[in-house]
């Protein structure tokens, strides 16, 4: 196996950064709820210089610290700049970068990198100037992703794989207790808009035992709790002492309790259907024994228990039932699917150059955009189109979506073709991006950078390839 228990042991139990990082975000959440008397503001300040100091120190720390900067960011609200909503994450991003190019003037050396990122801002430019697009935001969010493909490919070597995948399983953990916490104190954070504390003092400060499903800064935050159970998978299937197993057996307990508590079915069943379908392509002669059978029974009992004692009363069981066998939301969807596909086909140059990135979130012109939110059949308009893959296709367009989807899938075919553990667990991971994105608008927020990160080391991988086979 790749991974050595002592490398792991390391992880918990020596890598004081990694220690301090867990703390320090572990405390900011706390600030955030107003259970500790700690000013946000002086956390973010601290936390800034402490991450900054440890990609200084090696620039590999990068992949330790950035994933709790993703999906914890919201917790300092954002900043009104230059007419942007600007979160601690992007302020990080772009002051690293400024710090690696000083280090590495030639950030990128291959001329398809440098084609295809002006490639992408002429095409957001040219919608721009004809219209189509309001605000130039979209080549601010365009540029961090090419920021962050950059860093990955220059910095990432395939040993910090591991630290990478721990810290995103940390970072997670952080993100379900604020979760959990904030559902017991009785605060919405669907509502939080960059104050914590309008959204504190709005609290109950009892938790409705009625609502049965939680909540977070990000819709899709749940698609990550799912990542971290493949992340937690992938440890106890490469780990040999039966400790660290054992823990990391509690925590993928833990985690799936949270997905189920997070209400969302999609990423529920996403995530069952991958696990299942890439056991029976790659391990299909040890997938049906007695052994499996029965910790599968085993762990089913142990999650409807901690449900039952946790989250469930008969009020909300029952809610909770009628949401899973309930296919409304699916409808709806489709109702709106259907209706974006009409207009597109109404518009037929439109299949071919789209209307611009961002055009249905944020950036285009509304009278337009929110036609494509309309439920053909009940004529409702909807928040979004509630699609990540048939937005990106409307924004870009057929010629630009084939372009881009065939060096997506040349690179994650790369994977399947020399497959083991690693390869496989970073192909759970993207598909699990890849199969939300049908239903879920995956790319409105920062946890979309997960996924070029992901893809940008799964080259790493597949050219540091081992023959270390599941």
């Amino acid at each position: 196996m790749y991974i050595q228990d002592k490398i792991f042991y390391k992880l918990i139990k020596i890598d004081y950064a990694a220690s301090f990082l867990f703390l320090f975000w572990t405390i900011s959440i706390f600030s955030f709820l107003s259970i500790t008397s700690i000013p946000l503001t002086y956390l973010s300040i601290l936390l800034f210089i402490f991450n900054m100091a440890l990609v200084i120190k090696k620039a590999n720390f990068f992949y330790k610290v950035i994933p709790y900067i993703i999906i914890l960011s919201p917790i300092f609200g954002s900043i009104n700049f230059l007419g942007l909503n600007m979160l601690f994450s992007d302020f990080f991003l772009f002051s690293y970068f400024i710090l690696f190019i000083s280090k590495n003037k030639n950030i990128y050396h291959t001329k398809s990198f440098y084609f295809f990122f002006i490639l992408i801002i002429l095409f957001t430019l040219t919608h721009y100037f004809f219209g189509d697009l309001e605000i130039l935001k979209p080549i601010i969010s365009i540029t961090e992703l090419f920021i962050l493909y950059s860093i990955t490919k220059h910095n990432f070597i395939l040993t910090s794989i591991d630290s990478f995948f721990f810290s995103i399983l940390s970072a997670v953990l952080i993100g379900t207790i604020l979760m959990f916490l904030a559902f017991y104190k009785g605060i919405n954070l669907v509502e939080f808009n960059g104050n914590n504390v309008n959204v504190v003092l709005n609290s109950t400060n009892d938790f409705d035992m009625t609502r049965f499903k939680l909540n977070y800064f990000y819709t899709n935050f749940s698609v990550m709790i799912g990542c971290a159970i493949f992340i937690s998978n992938y440890f106890i299937v490469s780990l040999k002492n039966n400790i660290h197993k054992t823990i990391l057996f509690i925590i993928m307990t833990y985690l799936l309790v949270s997905l189920i508590a997070s209400g969302s079915k999609t990423t529920l069943f996403i995530s069952i259907f991958i696990f299942i379908l890439s056991n029976l392509i790659f391990n299909f002669k040890k997938v049906f024994n007695v052994k499996n059978i029965l910790f599968f029974t085993l762990f089913s009992m142990i999650v409807y228990y901690l449900l039952n004692l946790f989250l469930f009363n008969d009020v909300n069981k029952d809610l909770f039932i009628q949401r899973m066998q309930s296919n409304d939301s699916l409808i709806d969807r489709f109702g709106v699917y259907r209706n974006a596909l009409n207009l597109l086909l109404n518009n037929p140059h439109r299949i071919i150059i789209g209307y611009g990135p961002d055009f249905l979130t944020n950036a285009g012109d509304l009278k337009v955009s929110n036609l494509y939110k309309i439920n053909y059949y009940t004529k409702d308009e909807q928040g979004a189109l509630d699609s990540g893959l048939i937005t990106f296709f409307i924004e870009f367009g057929l010629l630009m979506f084939s372009f881009i989807a065939y060096h997506f899938f040349k690179n994650i075919f790369s994977l399947y073709k020399k497959i083991n553990t690693i390869n496989l667990t970073i192909l759970q991971l993207v598909f699990t991006f890849i199969f939300s994105g049908f239903t879920q608008l995956i790319g409105i927020s920062k946890i979309s950078w997960f996924l070029i990160i992901f893809i940008s080391i799964s080259k790493v991988a597949v050219n540091n390839y081992r023959k270390n086979l599941i």
